[in-house]
């Protein structure tokens, strides 16, 4: 859907873009920068996620140095213990 949304927005001109939902297609990162942005979900914390890297993106970005994905851990860790190996 971003791929057909994304050519119509850019061929419109306009200083003000509201993206109703940031879901995975978010399609305000990907279109042509409007002078104002409004954003909004369902989700409040994805709404406060995207202010954090708006205003303070030097602290988040020192907060997150030491995180590390879940997936990234579970891929390395041991196999869980079944059972009969007790």
């Amino acid at each position: 859907m971003r791929k057909k949304i994304i050519p119509i927005l850019n061929n419109i001109a306009h200083e003000t873009y509201v993206e109703p939902f940031l879901g995975p297609d978010v399609i305000f990162l990907n279109k042509r920068p409007a002078k104002y942005l409004i954003i909004n979900d369902l989700n409040g914390e994805i709404t406060n996620l995207s202010q954090c890297v708006q205003n303070d993106f030097d602290d988040l970005a020192k907060r997150l140095e030491w995180f590390v994905c879940l997936k990234e851990i579970s891929r390395h860790a041991p196999k869980p213990i079944s059972r009969m190996q007790f």
